[in-house]
């Protein structure tokens, strides 16, 4: 029996989490008593880009790059090492239900995370050099072209990139097979454009559904007013604004019952007579009425991640909400409502016992003081329910040092502040009003915790001086003690944020039309000091300097969602000093890793010389006779770089005698140019 709707998560997201959007809606819909499938195609993506069937497909497009044959030699040997990256990245990120760090040392559990990460980076990075249409890595994709104007991205999707119609002609046959008359697409971020209008306008050619887009970026797109009209019925249907748990619901019942589409759904974009046309708003959601999110579709063993962390809300909305530069608060209609701390405990318990799952991440805009102080008095102790937790918070007066201490003995191990600046004067014009005084007793409350807190920042807000960007930077330099580790950005307009309906006021004055005509966010010029160029400056001044603090440079390799999962194994020094050790090592890796986990050994073509791939670096080297000979001994026989230091000599007198064919190995032994 087909489903009444299937529910997609477009590439491109983070490949460590999953998210919360179709657990949610999924959640909703069934209550309701509708049939509905879940889909990641952003893991399931993720998983392709390893496997061998992508391998072989990116063996075939290195031919037909403009790369000299040494270089086209050592990407066919990357490619041909699918399997053992694979292996490399998935034996370090496999959720292994809690039992990630039982008997593991803090320096082999970091070691163990860097090398996958960065083995992963660097295979995404030779699959983006030989597509050159495109960039993809664990935290970003976006075209070569611009991927912000509607017109070129019509043409990219008319001719698209290589590896996206190959994805597609994996998944597209996945999709047509579940035979939902109702395809909802979640596009949360920038990042997901090009892959929802893909799938979008594969499901309009090819399938009989209605498509649904939820999710952020289309209802801001909307709102902006530069919506193209020629998008309804190539690429979707419906755009879905703010909440879709309502207006899905409807518009699947209409589906089903064979009522017109859109009949009495609120909250909605649809094309009426050649005319974009919105409903009325939906009413936001009471956080009584909504379910604990449904996450059994979801293939949680398969995320990059030796744990599971699930997302949750203990609101909705922004308890603060008066940031100028901010209009997150968009999705709940710019209101805020609170769970009762009895129905977050409820929730974490069911998903805890029903997924085996012991991490939990906190997706609020912030977690309200009341909420965050409540969890830390009555949620059990973490000694007994082996429960972590992080989220983000706003730095607040009333915090206090009992706070903190108590929420670490609940399970918290990290938090996200937003600092934004140091310079009291602009936070008070970017309505944030905190104080250094606030900032730093937060800061020190969660040092002496042993909580890490994150903080965000940017440079460039408008009103901002060159003293005002020192403080800002020299706040962050000084205070790296209680500072566990930070974010730079410049300031970006964004419609519809508080600061958008004054901008004369801050003297802004925004661009008029430009190549990024479905951007959500505006070019503009101003006449404050730090802006644009003098803001990227800035950000660049104190990511250098923090180059020279060890501290900051210690793990900043980590993907923020796999810091809960360190620090739930170890203290915070604990991963300072391993991560630093780990940095200062030769590559990151342990001497006594055996050079099987860390080399692949291939012959990219049977007439071709053999090849050795470093794992981690993406560095390739072409082997003569006799060292491939000496390679494949240690590799058969899991010998460590410290071995092989060891016994080096006596392995080259034995198998070659005499110095003089050592050096004849050595000169038939040389890296291939690959830009790794």
């Amino acid at each position: 029996m087909k489903n009444d709707a299937l529910l997609l998560f477009p590439p491109q997201w983070s490949p460590f989490q999953p998210a919360l959007a179709l657990p949610s809606l999924a959640a909703w819909l069934r209550r309701a008593g509708h049939s509905v499938e879940c889909a990641d195609l952003n893991i399931d993506f993720y998983d392709w880009i390893l496997s061998n069937e992508c391998a072989g497909f990116m063996g075939d497009l290195v031919t037909s790059t403009d790369l000299d044959e040494q270089e086209r030699l050592g990407y066919e040997a990357i490619f041909a090492s699918a399997p053992a990256y694979r292996d490399f990245v998935r034996s370090r990120l496999t959720p292994k239900n809690g039992e990630s760090g039982e008997g593991g040392e803090p320096e082999d559990l970091v070691a163990s995370q860097y090398m996958a990460v960065r083995g992963f980076q660097n295979y995404l990075s030779a699959i983006s050099r030989v597509c050159g249409d495109l960039k993809i890595s664990p935290y970003e994709f976006r075209l070569e072209r611009n991927n912000l104007d509607s017109a070129e991205l019509d043409a990219v999707l008319r001719d698209p990139p290589a590896l996206l119609a190959r994805y597609l002609q994996r998944v597209g046959p996945l999709i047509a097979a579940e035979k939902a008359p109702t395809i909802g697409l979640s596009c949360i971020g920038q990042e997901q454009l090009v892959w929802t209008l893909f799938l979008g306008k594969w499901i309009k050619a090819n399938l009989g559904a209605a498509v649904v887009v939820g999710g952020t970026i289309f209802s801001r797109i909307y709102e902006r007013g530069v919506l193209p009209a020629r998008w309804f019925g190539d690429y979707f249907d419906i755009i879905v604004r703010n909440e879709g748990e309502r207006p899905l619901e409807r518009i699947i019942s209409n589906q089903v019952t064979g009522r017109p589409l859109v009949d009495g759904v609120p909250g909605i974009v649809h094309l009426a007579g050649g005319e974009i046309t919105a409903s009325a708003p939906c009413a936001p959601l009471k956080t009584a009425e909504i379910p604990t999110p449904d996450f059994t579709d979801l293939p949680l063993e398969r995320y990059f991640s030796p744990e599971i962390t699930l997302p949750l809300l203990s609101s909705r909305g922004c308890y603060w909400g008066k940031c100028e530069f901010c209009h997150h608060g968009m999705v709940y209609g710019e209101r805020f409502q609170a769970y009762s701390t009895d129905r977050v405990l409820e929730v974490v318990r069911e998903l805890a016992e029903r997924y085996g799952v012991r991490h939990f991440a906190f997706n609020d805009e912030a977690i309200p003081p009341r909420v965050l102080r409540e969890i830390g008095n009555r949620f059990p102790a973490a000694s007994e329910s082996s429960w972590r937790f992080t989220g983000l918070i706003k730095f607040e007066r009333s915090y206090t040092r009992e706070d903190f201490e108590n929420l670490r003995a609940a399970g918290f191990r990290s938090l996200y502040v937003g600092l934004e600046s140091a310079s009291e004067r602009v936070l008070a014009l970017m309505k944030k009003n905190n104080t250094k005084e606030t900032m730093l007793n937060n800061l020190r409350y969660c040092k002496d915790a042993d909580i890490w807190l994150h903080c965000f920042l940017f440079f460039g807000f408008p009103g901002e001086t060159e003293s005002d960007a020192k403080e800002t930077f020299d706040f962050v330099i000084e205070n790296a003690d209680v500072i566990s580790s930070f974010g730079s950005a410049t300031f970006v307009l964004e419609h519809n944020a508080p600061i958008y309906h004054h901008v004369e006021d801050f003297g802004i004055r925004i661009r008029g039309q430009t190549a990024r005509d479905i951007d959500v966010y505006y070019e503009f010029d101003a006449d404050h000091e730090v802006h644009g160029a003098a803001a990227e400056r800035w950000r660049l001044r104190l990511n250098e300097a923090a180059l020279d603090v060890p501290k900051y440079t210690a793990v900043g390799w980590v993907p923020r969602e796999l810091h809960l999962c360190l620090l739930s194994e170890m203290t915070i020094d604990e991963l300072l000093t391993t991560g630093q050790a780990v940095r200062d090592s030769a590559g990151g890796v342990p001497a006594d890793t055996p050079l099987s986990g860390m080399f692949s050994l291939v012959r990219p073509h049977p007439d071709s010389p053999a090849c050795l791939v470093n794992l981690l670096t993406g560095q390739v080297i072409q082997l003569g006779a006799e060292a491939t000979a000496v390679t494949e001994f240690c590799l058969q026989h899991n010998l460590t770089s410290m071995e092989i230091a060891g016994i080096s000599q006596l392995l080259w007198d034995r198998l070659y005698g005499e110095d003089e064919a050592h050096q004849d190995v050595e000169a038939a032994s040389h890296p291939l140019p690959a830009p790794l």
